[in-house]
């Protein structure tokens, strides 16, 4: 699947659009935006995928949608901190904003991709992962 030339020039106008209304709102809140906003900021100056074909952009988006979860202590499927070391939320932002110009997300049940069966051989992997873990104590009770 290709993307014409016409598409991809819709597009860019349509995140130069969202570029200056980024810009104009920073410059209104004295150069502050919240963090998301930063990062959408981020992508529609430099929108690295634009050209992307809508079913590798789906891949894409299942890929950075799975690597932002963790399976936690609980067996739960939870997902990793929003802090400076997180890329993929950044990445996740990203994807949404070229969604945003696309018209929509994709469908994750159309995705091809494994599945991890994480009820096989009697419970969820988590669970079964943490089972004898145990969790060390706070740094402040180790600095004396």
């Amino acid at each position: 699947m290709t993307v014409s030339v016409d598409l991809m020039r819709a597009r860019l106008r349509i995140h130069e659009e969202r570029h200056t209304e980024f810009e104009n709102r920073a410059k209104a809140n004295g150069g502050s935006l919240p963090r998301s906003d930063w990062w959408r900021f981020e992508y529609v100056a430099n929108p690295y995928l634009l050209g992307c074909p809508d079913d590798r952009l789906a891949i894409r988006f299942h890929d950075v949608f799975t690597n932002q979860t963790e399976l936690i202590r609980e067996a739960l499927i939870g997902i990793l901190p929003v802090d400076d070391g997180n890329h993929f939320i950044r990445k996740f932002t990203h994807l949404l904003e070229e969604y945003a110009v696309r018209g929509g997300l994709p469908n994750l049940n159309d995705i091809p991709r494994t599945n991890v069966d994480y009820f096989a051989d009697g419970g969820p992997i988590a669970k079964r992962i943490f089972a004898d873990y145990v969790a060390p104590p706070p740094l402040s009770s180790q600095v004396r």
